[in-house]
């Protein structure tokens, strides 16, 4: 999947050509990665899920220039260029914004939205997303349980809303 640069500011460097003139030094190699051709220019999308956007007129051997646009966006991109800088010199991108537990419950809410668009009840999504024991020990009218994968399937609905967008603009 690649990203459009105005949807996902934080993923998608733009990268210009630059005057040869104005080069300082030698130009940087690209990482490797997934390559697709647009009418806006050369997509490219690294392992680690960055993508850079060369324009029309830049060559992927070239001197390159990053611009970033001075908005609410700007710590995004900076972030960006700093993992593209890494991958670019073979060291590894920093590490996410979101913690390991806000990766677990993403992942649920995920599951969750499955299951509930595939029809199953409630308490077959709790059983589908926590194991079948979870839901035989306790009453599931007054459950814990119960609520925390009704917020689950709601999270998961907001994501597929529009609410992923407020991920990958670094939001959670």
């Amino acid at each position: 999947m690649f990203w459009l640069p105005e949807v996902a500011p934080g993923l998608v460097l733009h990268l210009d050509a630059e005057n040869p003139a104005d080069a300082v030094g030698a130009a940087r190699t690209l990482p490797d990665g997934q390559v697709i051709r647009a009418e806006d220019g050369l997509y490219l999308r690294t392992s680690c899920g960055l993508q850079v956007l060369l324009r029309k007129g830049a060559e992927v051997g070239g001197p390159l220039v990053i611009s970033l646009a001075f908005d609410a966006n700007l710590g995004l991109r900076v972030r960006a260029v700093d993992a593209f800088e890494r991958l670019s010199a073979g060291r590894p991108p920093p590490k996410s914004h979101l913690t390991q537990a806000q990766f677990v419950r993403l992942g649920r809410c995920l599951q969750a939205l499955d299951a509930a668009l595939a029809g199953l009840s409630y308490r077959a999504i709790a059983s589908t997303v926590f194991g079948p024991a979870a839901t035989e020990s306790v009453p599931w009218k007054t459950a814990a349980l119960r609520a925390t994968t009704i917020r689950l399937v709601g999270a998961g609905r907001a994501l597929m809303n529009g609410g992923y967008l407020k991920l990958l603009k670094g939001g959670l």
